[in-house]
């Protein structure tokens, strides 16, 4: 606003926009193809939207993931999920959550993006985006595909009615998380060796 002396006052209208987002946490995230990752959270601010109470209105926040090392702004290849608003941080940014889930394994950059109204998206990495996006900033995902289980032998076919017999499953694939069960009695105990 301008003022002359007694004369006029000149008021102009100053259209809110994005200014500033980050990419906030976890900025390394392992999961598998059967499982979302962790909440991931990112921050946004907008002078006259973002410093008030509660969500700031117009406000649409993405997380993404897509091929390491490139710009989700112009390559293709990223898919975008909604994230939701969580809360108010440091009296002057939102901050938004979703988790990503990704059916192919591999290892992926993600990212958050945010616009208000239709206005352009804002993309934000680990450091801000006040130097713009930088892919080497960009969060990392690794994905991990199911693994396959397979049987080569049992060493024993039958056991006592009691129980107590110690039998050897050979093959590949089992992990600390695999179970074994005796018809529908998991074993009590399992070594993997």
């Amino acid at each position: 606003s301008s003022t002359l002396n007694g004369v006029f006052t000149y008021e102009q209208d100053v259209t809110p926009e994005l200014t500033w987002c980050k990419l906030d946490r976890p900025t390394t995230q392992s999961t598998d193809t059967a499982t979302p990752t962790s909440p991931i959270f990112g921050q946004v601010y907008a002078e006259g939207i973002t410093d008030a109470l509660g969500q700031g209105a117009g406000i649409t926040a993405e997380i993404g993931f897509g091929p390491q090392g490139s710009d989700p702004a112009v390559a293709s290849g990223w898919t975008w999920v909604a994230a939701t608003y969580a809360d108010d941080v440091d009296a002057d940014n939102d901050e938004y959550v979703a988790s990503l889930s990704v059916g192919v394994a591999g290892d992926y950059d993600y990212a958050y993006r945010f616009r208000l109204d239709s206005g352009d998206w804002l993309y934000c990495d680990q450091d801000d985006s006040d130097n713009g996006y930088q892919p080497a900033q960009a969060g990392t995902l690794t994905v991990t595909g199911p693994t396959s289980l397979t049987i080569t032998g049992v060493d024993k076919p039958r056991g006592t009615v009691l129980g107590g017999d110690t039998v050897t499953i050979t093959g590949t694939g089992f992990t600390a998380t695999t179970a074994v069960l005796f018809g529908t009695t998991s074993s009590p105990t399992v070594t993997f060796v």
